[in-house]
């Protein structure tokens, strides 16, 4: 009976212990896919913001050859760009990243021109919302934004 008692509390144990390590691994691959992501949209957003600088009367989604991103860089499909009136928008569409806006927000050292689409106004992590900043209507509510 004892030996029986003690295998069963080891497989118990063992299962306790993996999902702690498969908890462990999701969320640093959860903040992985973040800091990803957050490169990813500073990066749009800057060519993004020259592109629609250099063609101030241009206005729509923008591919990646028009913005002359390099053809090793590979866009998530999550990632949208976007111009409108000599302003550049990169923004994220797909399931919420908690720390993303964040996380853009201090890879641009705190710009002012990133946060989270609320209502259609750009909200600024560190100002709140910012209504001068105007958002075209094919960007989503939620969407994290880099824009100029």
């Amino acid at each position: 009976m004892w030996p029986a008692l003690a295998v069963v509390a080891t497989l118990i144990f063992a299962s306790f212990m993996q999902g702690e390590f498969v908890t462990a691994a999701q969320s640093s691959v959860t903040q992985g896919q973040a800091n990803a992501l957050a490169t990813s949209l500073v990066i749009y957003g800057s060519y993004a913001v020259k592109y629609a600088t250099a063609n101030p009367t241009v206005q729509g989604s923008v591919s990646d050859a028009a913005l002359g991103v390099p053809y090793w860089l590979v866009r998530s499909p999550q990632i949208g760009t976007y111009v409108s009136n000599g302003r550049g928008y990169a923004y994220y569409t797909g399931a919420r990243v908690p720390s993303l806006a964040g996380q853009v927000a201090q890879a641009t050292q705190m710009a002012m021109t990133v946060g989270t689409v609320t209502a259609g106004v750009l909200v600024v992590p560190q100002l709140g919302a910012t209504p001068s900043i105007p958002i075209p209507g094919q960007i989503a509510n939620g969407s994290v934004v880099v824009t100029n």
